[in-house]
């Protein structure tokens, strides 16, 4: 075969492929500002998911019903979880987790068993703590073992009535031992 037929065939099949190019061009442009293709079932398995994960087993379930509704991104990821008007929780896009809302954590606070994810403060700071204000080593009377440096966790008094819900700054055996610093951020307080 001859050089020159070789540069013929490719050629040919040059001309072929910018047919398609043409093609493509043509084609219809995706719409991109529909809703994502996942059932709202899914969104609830997700979050379930999540919850389990980071407070526990049942906790997913106790936490989000069936009848959550759910608020996307840009990217139409979750975002937002409401229950009605009331959002729950809120999906952090930076690392995957749940941060809750008053609302969502009243609802774990009630299907957790004690002491899972809860630290206690002595009841002389329980008014500051309930209105927003950080919860300080020092005041912390107990804390769940499991608790570890940005977990979310809820705020309780010696009774075990819930106060705040915030993020802990401190795991649970630096709580104990610390008698100085903010050991949870509380984000709001009831």
């Amino acid at each position: 075969m001859s050089e020159m037929n070789k540069v013929n065939k490719f050629e040919g099949k040059r001309s072929e492929n910018s047919g398609n190019r043409d093609n493509r061009d043509k084609r219809e442009k995706r719409d991109f500002t529909r809703e994502a293709p996942y059932a709202k079932d899914s969104y609830l398995s997700r979050v379930r998911v999540i919850a389990d994960y980071q407070f526990g087993k049942g906790a997913g379930a106790g936490l989000f019903p069936d009848d959550c509704e759910f608020k996307l991104s840009a990217t139409k990821r979750v975002r937002y979880i409401f229950l009605g008007k009331e959002r729950l929780a809120t999906l952090r896009a930076n690392d995957g987790r749940l941060t809750l809302s008053q609302t969502g954590a009243k609802r774990l606070c009630e299907t957790l068993p004690a002491p899972a994810y809860r630290v206690i403060v002595k009841d002389d700071v329980c008014e500051f703590v309930a209105a927003g204000k950080n919860a300080m080593a020092k005041h912390v009377t107990f804390a769940d073992p499991q608790i570890r440096g940005d977990d979310e966790v809820l705020v309780c008094n010696e009774k075990g009535e819930f106060l705040a819900t915030g993020t802990a700054v401190l795991s649970a055996k630096e709580m104990a031992e610390f008698n100085y610093g903010v050991a949870v951020m509380v984000r709001k307080g009831n």
